[in-house]
């Protein structure tokens, strides 16, 4: 699953939520990590894309704001710009790659989480 589908996957799974994610509500990332059953903060690992280097803000341009990677590029636009889930997939797709790698499949850990 791309991360572009695993964010519009997951945005319907909870609402949204800004600056920090709980069983109540996802930002963008987290909604991905929600869709493929791994509520947690091995993100990188699941959606390596995230790691891809310098990604400038398409609402203001930045790359100034802590993050050089673009899932520090996804938490801004959530966190600072409130981009819907929907809107931040849409972007994302557009620097996806065609054939983007699978989430290696991991079993499901009932008792992972992050802070509620």
């Amino acid at each position: 699953m791309k991360l572009s589908e695993a964010i519009r996957l997951g945005a319907m799974l909870r609402p949204q939520a800004f600056s920090a994610s709980t069983r109540h509500g996802t930002c963008a990332v987290y909604a991905a990590l929600d869709a493929i059953g791994q509520f947690n903060n091995r993100r990188y690992e699941f959606f390596p894309i995230l790691n891809l280097e310098k990604q400038q803000c398409p609402e203001c341009g930045s790359t100034h704001y802590g993050y050089s990677t673009l899932a520090g590029t996804i938490f801004h636009l959530n966190d600072e710009h409130h981009w819907t889930r929907e809107r931040i997939a849409d972007w994302v797709a557009t620097i996806e790659p065609a054939d983007a790698p699978q989430p290696q499949e991991q079993p499901c850990d009932q008792h992972s989480s992050i802070e509620a």
